[in-house]
């Protein structure tokens, strides 16, 4: 079945490992100026669904992109990106891959033998 659960919106549902609490994102709006926030709703046992009214957990950084997971030890894990490079994408951190690394380090160190 379905069930509505939020009272004002909300995305990104995660289920805690216990099954007993439900996760989402709500808020975020306003061009960016509302905050965005990590909610949480337990879950009861009994007849049909039951769940409590939303609470805030987690108030997020005013980035529209943080994407969160919830770890299986109950700890959240929050992927912010640093200040500054959301707004600008030219500045985005990118990875650099060196492969045969050893090659390399040996022709800009060359080894001399020891006395």
């Amino acid at each position: 079945g379905r069930w509505q659960v939020s009272t004002d919106g909300g995305g990104e549902p995660r289920w805690a490992r216990n099954g007993r609490e439900l996760y989402f994102t709500a808020g975020g709006g306003g061009g960016g100026i509302l905050p965005r926030l990590i909610v949480a709703a337990k879950i009861h046992d009994g007849a049909g669904f039951v769940a409590d009214k939303p609470t805030i957990l987690v108030k997020l950084p005013q980035s529209t992109s943080a994407a969160y997971d919830v770890g299986a030890d109950g700890r959240f894990l929050v992927h912010v990106p640093a200040d500054g490079m959301v707004s600008n994408p030219s500045q985005r951190p990118h990875i650099v891959v060196v492969q045969r690394w050893f090659d390399e380090l040996r022709a800009r160190v060359p080894l001399t033998p020891s006395p």
